[in-house]
């Protein structure tokens, strides 16, 4: 017996797998049984077996279900109904011609094309003033040597320059002739023949041309 044990101590590594295996082969040999007992009808009035609380369909989604066939295009997700393009023209169809519309829009009121003014003529330049001369009448002195001579004054009515002149009886003036003068009155005769009396202290225009 004791050598017994000394050699258990020495090989417990084998003895400790054969009971390992006496174990699993015992444990194969129970269940075996079991099974083959547990296809037999139960006993007479044994517990019926309880209905499962999911119901009787709740693990079809385990069995294979019909796979619908898809199309052969790998790209195709499903069915695609014809779409119509309105806005294509098939080729053979030739579109017609567009008409522009010449009818004014509704609301627009047509605009008057203006009347052009017309241009104002062009002012006329007054003609120039023919030359003159404005004569006034200031009396008659005596002068040292004794002779007469009439005391006027010359105006140009162009450019509004005047000058004192002392004259006889005879002399001219711008073509302007003295005819005759008293304490009253002057006589003189224009260039165009035409002659002209002026009172003392009044004035004559005696044109030139």
């Amino acid at each position: 017996m004791d050598k017994l044990l000394q050699k258990l101590k020495t090989d417990w590594e084998i003895a400790l797998f054969w009971a390992v295996l006496v174990a699993l082969v015992g444990t194969l040999a129970v269940w075996l049984t079991a099974s083959g007992n547990s296809q037999e009808a139960p006993p007479k009035g044994s517990a019926k077996p309880r209905q499962s609380i999911l119901g009787d369909n709740a693990f079809d989604f385990l069995e294979s279900a019909n796979v619908p066939k898809l199309a052969e295009n790998p790209f195709s997700f499903g069915y695609k109904a014809e779409q119509k393009r309105p806005w294509r023209t098939p080729a053979n169809v030739t579109a017609p011609a567009a008409t522009p519309n010449t009818r004014p829009a509704t609301g627009t009121a047509a605009v008057a094309t203006p009347t052009p003014t017309p241009t104002p003529p062009a002012p006329v330049a007054p003609a120039a003033p023919k030359p003159a001369r404005v004569l006034t009448y200031r009396g008659y002195m005596q002068t040292a040597s004794g002779q007469m001579v009439a005391f006027m004054t010359v105006t140009d009515p162009a450019t509004k320059k005047s000058t004192m002149e002392q004259l006889s009886v005879g002399r001219k003036v711008d073509g302007i002739e003295i005819k005759e003068f008293t304490p009253e009155t002057l006589e003189v005769l224009g260039p165009k023949g035409d002659a002209r009396t002026i009172p003392k202290g009044g004035r004559k225009k005696i044109e030139l041309e």
